[in-house]
């Protein structure tokens, strides 16, 4: 027996007496040349006309794995060869691929995506599209033919590194103690974490590589959270979310505008009470009442007393002293220029008061001129 397509000689495959032999071990889709020879005597053969028998097909098999050409942050350029062994005629490859899980730093939850059909057609390469930055992929070749197919082993491939980006909000909850913020799926890494940073009100309030922060609460207030991602290559953060505690029902609020001046949106969140600009007046004002409290205790303590003086309420009198009237001489004093009036009399009762009262008691006289 030999195949039809080979120069080999004739070869023995199998002996003996009986009239029916299985013949095993041969290919698929093959054509072999079978002749019987009849002996005697074990020197004495005849061989008989040749028949030629073809085998049917079978899948394929001996396909290897296919090669990497390319790869980028989102496409990979891949190539293979048919099997070794055709087993028939080749009708369609595929390519199937899934994402895979790598060894990270903090160690993430990850799992297996479901294999999916990437290529499928008679080509020998193909670029697998849209894939994830900074993920592993594996991949096999599967070849077919009309009685099955075969395929390659698993090969392994990590997608190039990009920039992190935003994907979804992070969420805060609250109770009596704790104001929890979680952010577990806000952000695609894209290549190796560096660290997370917390800000609340422009502050930042925790910065580590864990994807959860309590923040103890000191009362009703206004948060103001936003959250920063480091990477080995680039960093990006997310909204801003204003959280209202000072509600019975603590309120949520998403600023889209991720441009925003967070100082202004510090500012804003300050009560008025808290501000730089109050502080300064309260204390210049405090300052001045202290000032005018303490100048009117020192004026009560250690000022001059007032001395008590009883003047007559009459505007054009001249009230004057007896021992005051300078002496004049008779020649000089005429009575037609003066007129002399007398005090009234102070009635008893009033001269006991002003007694009491340690006054002294001075006559006058008032001297109108006329």
């Amino acid at each position: 027996m030999k195949q039809n397509n080979s120069d080999d000689a004739m070869q023995l495959v199998t002996s003996g007496t009986g009239q029916q032999f299985s013949l095993v071990s041969l290919n698929p889709v093959t054509t072999y040349q079978i002749a019987v020879e009849m002996c005697t005597l074990d020197t004495l053969c005849v061989r008989g006309p040749s028949a030629f028998v073809t085998t049917l097909s079978a899948p394929p098999s001996g396909q290897s794995v296919p090669i990497v050409d390319e790869v980028t942050t989102s496409n990979l350029s891949i190539s293979w060869t048919e099997p070794a062994h055709l087993n028939g005629e080749i009708n369609r490859y595929e390519i199937l691929y899934r994402r895979g899980c790598q060894v990270t730093f903090p160690p993430v939850e990850c799992h297996v995506s479901p294999t999916v059909v990437g290529y499928s057609g008679m080509s020998t390469q193909t670029v697998l599209r849209n894939l994830h930055p900074y993920t592993r992929y594996d991949f096999k070749v599967k070849s077919f033919n009309e009685y099955g197919n075969t395929e390659s082993s698993w090969e392994t491939v990590i997608t190039r590194k990009s920039a992190p980006k935003y994907i979804t909000h992070f969420t805060v909850s609250s109770n009596s103690s704790f104001v929890k913020v979680a952010w577990p799926s806000t952000f695609d890494l894209n290549s190796v974490l560096t660290r997370f940073e917390l800000s609340d009100r422009g502050r930042v309030i925790y910065a580590g590589l864990n994807t959860v922060y309590y923040y103890r609460r000191t009362g009703p207030t206004v948060h103001k959270f936003r959250l920063t991602v480091y990477t080995d290559t680039g960093t990006t953060r997310s909204p801003v979310i204003i959280y209202n505690t000072r509600n019975n029902q603590p309120t949520t609020q998403i600023v889209e505008n991720i441009g925003e001046d967070m100082t202004e949106i510090a500012a804003a969140s300050v009560p008025f009470f808290q501000r730089t600009w109050f502080m300064v007046v309260m204390v210049i004002v405090a300052m001045l009442v202290m000032s005018v409290v303490i100048g009117v205790v020192f004026r009560c303590m250690w000022g001059p007393r007032s001395s008590r003086t009883k003047i007559p309420n009459q505007r054009d009198d001249i009230m004057m002293d007896l021992s005051a009237v300078p002496p004049y001489r008779s020649d000089e004093l005429s009575m037609h220029n003066y007129s002399v009036q007398s005090c009234p009399v102070k009635s008893p009762e009033h001269r006991m008061a002003t007694s009491t009262a340690h006054t002294p008691w001075t006559p006058y006289i008032v001297v109108r001129a006329t």
